[in-house]
């Protein structure tokens, strides 16, 4: 089994290792949240220095704006917005904040009987061509014609298809491993896809397919005649009125409650991934777990929330230090982010240029609904920050106490 090994080879408190074999981000520094502890001795270290994103047996680092820097075999990472540096790292590679020196390596213990891993066929040089009256599928996918591709990038790619059997237009996501995956991880995703399946409620995305094929795997869903409520907020370039933006979220607040229903968490909740009818008035969630199938494929979270663009935004603190144990109190904060964002064209947390949009997280409180440009009535302000409260314990604790909540503003 592949891990994650940091090797303490210099500074305070010199010898202390640490082993990573599951998946997930944690932070170097002194304060009580750091899981890679580093002494407060150092008086070059920050409380919260870089973090690494563990996916064996892959790594990523990036510093957190510490004062310092991380080096990486002597060499500094950027960390300013402008320069942001998420690094792969290699074996033997080392990591350097103030006086304290790890080695990075990648441990194999070895495979057992039951580790097969899977190769699927690269899509590097599979791009598509589209001009402006022709495209040409980079790839074939049995029982789906592909119509156009909306994005492509490192999770992989999103096709306008039509689905052969019913000859309706469909959305068409592809996930496609960058590395050799294991038959555990591989049967993880199909659970999931599996799972996500089974769904069934007028606030979910329909969902049509899903499978394998020669690049990886893929999910179909019902192509939503409205685009997404990301889509919506560029159009209108604008901040939503309460008529507009609260009757948009209670719609999804009703797709959470069903998810929630099943004992998962969505884990990625933001406007693009709440898609809208034709007529804009009903609400759809999308995207149900897909984020945890990226990451079994054996892709970065960081680097996904950077390609995808405003993840962290919609994200709370306590899912972005911990995101494989991602809960639906985490959800809550997601969509009181999402109403936030509609109601003033802000994000709770004071995001700019200047800080990198983990350091803010990290060590900044959220702003009140009523300090961001927009005077609301009392009741909706106190909803709203109850809602996105840094603390889970302060939060409303279901999707039905959120809507609730909201229902009662209105008057319901």
């Amino acid at each position: 089994m592949a891990a994650i090994e940091l090797i303490q080879v210099g500074g305070p408190g010199e010898g202390h290792n640490k082993r990573f074999e599951d998946p997930n981000i944690y932070i170097a520094g002194y304060s009580d949240r750091c899981a890679v502890k580093i002494s407060s001795e150092d008086p070059e270290v920050s409380s919260e220095h870089f973090m690494i994103e563990v996916n064996p047996p892959r790594a990523w680092i990036r510093d957190l704006g510490s004062h310092s820097g991380t080096y990486i075999n002597d060499e500094r990472l950027a960390s300013n917005e402008q320069q942001r540096i998420t690094r792969e790292l290699k074996s033997g590679e080392t990591i350097r904040a103030g006086k304290t020196l790890f080695q990075f390596n990648i441990a194999d213990d070895g495979l057992s009987a039951s580790d097969v891993y899977v190769v699927f066929k690269s899509t590097k040089n599979d791009a598509s061509t589209q001009g402006p009256s022709e495209f040409v599928a980079p790839y074939q996918i049995p029982g789906f014609e592909l119509l156009s591709q909306s994005i492509s990038g490192t999770m992989g790619s999103v096709f306008q298809a039509r689905h052969e059997a019913t000859k309706k237009l469909v959305t068409l996501k592809t996930i496609t491993p960058v590395v050799a995956i294991s038959t555990y991880r591989m049967n993880q995703i199909r659970r999931e896809l599996e799972f996500i399946g089974e769904f069934d409620h007028p606030n979910i995305v329909s969902f049509v397919a899903s499978g394998e094929f020669s690049h990886g795997f893929f999910i179909a869903t019902e192509f939503s005649e409205g685009g997404n409520l990301k889509t919506m907020v560029k159009e209108l370039s604008r901040p939503f009125s309460t008529e507009e933006a609260i009757p948009l979220v209670l719609e999804a607040l009703k797709g959470l409650e069903y998810i929630h229903s099943k004992g998962i968490a969505h884990g990625d909740l933001k406007p693009s991934n709440l898609f809208l009818s034709q007529d804009r008035r009903s609400v759809r969630i999308g995207d149900i777990r897909l984020v945890k199938c990226y990451v079994n494929s054996g892709l970065s979270r960081l680097t996904m929330t950077e390609e995808s663009g405003g993840s962290l935004h919609f994200m709370p603190v306590d899912q972005f230090v911990n995101y494989k144990y991602s809960k639906p109190i985490a959800d809550i904060w997601s969509m009181g982010a999402t109403l936030y964002r509609l109601l003033t064209g802000k994000y709770p947390f004071n995001f700019r240029d200047e800080v990198d949009d983990a350091r803010v997280m990290l060590s900044e409180h959220v702003l009140p609904l009523n300090n961001r440009g927009r005077q609301f009535p009392p009741g909706l302000a106190n909803i709203v920050d109850k809602a996105v409260a840094r603390d889970p314990i302060e939060r409303y604790q279901s999707a039905k106490a959120f809507r609730q909540a909201l229902e009662a503003y209105l008057g319901h």
